[in-house]
């Protein structure tokens, strides 16, 4: 166990190669304690830039969702307007169905009238032959 430099100076050294002892033993505490605040500050720096790092990447992904998200903003108004432009052509479509339907219907009954007007003008025809 090493001393704290107040407890050394309170007790008094018998003899020099004790003092230089103490001072040898002081001199590697030093060293190790140097050698792993070294180590600490050097782990500190890695963290700290990959703490930079990893912000930097959050930074990249926040702006990209942000971009992805303006433009899904953008792409469901135009969905919203194509959905709307998308229900007005199917009642369009409905409306011109409905009447090719009633104008198919129309003609069908012409074609029965006609079809009833030429027997009687056969009947008629052959009416008059017999006459």
């Amino acid at each position: 166990m090493t001393m704290r430099p107040s407890q050394a100076r309170t007790k008094p050294f018998t003899s020099m190669e004790e003092s230089r002892k103490l001072q040898r033993k002081l001199r590697d505490e030093n060293k190790r304690l140097a050698a792993q605040l070294l180590t600490t500050e050097e782990d500190l720096s890695g963290l700290v830039n990959k703490n930079y790092e990893l912000l930097s990447r959050l930074q990249e992904e926040s702006e990209m969702k942000f971009e992805t998200y303006k433009k899904s903003k953008v792409l469901g108004e135009h969905l919203k307007v194509l959905l709307g432009e998308n229900t007005t052509l199917r009642k369009k479509l409905a409306e011109e169905e409905a009447a090719r339907r009633k104008h198919e219907n129309r003609v069908v009954e012409l074609q029965r009238e006609s079809e009833g007007y030429q027997r009687q003008v056969e009947e008629l025809a052959a009416e008059r032959n017999a006459d």
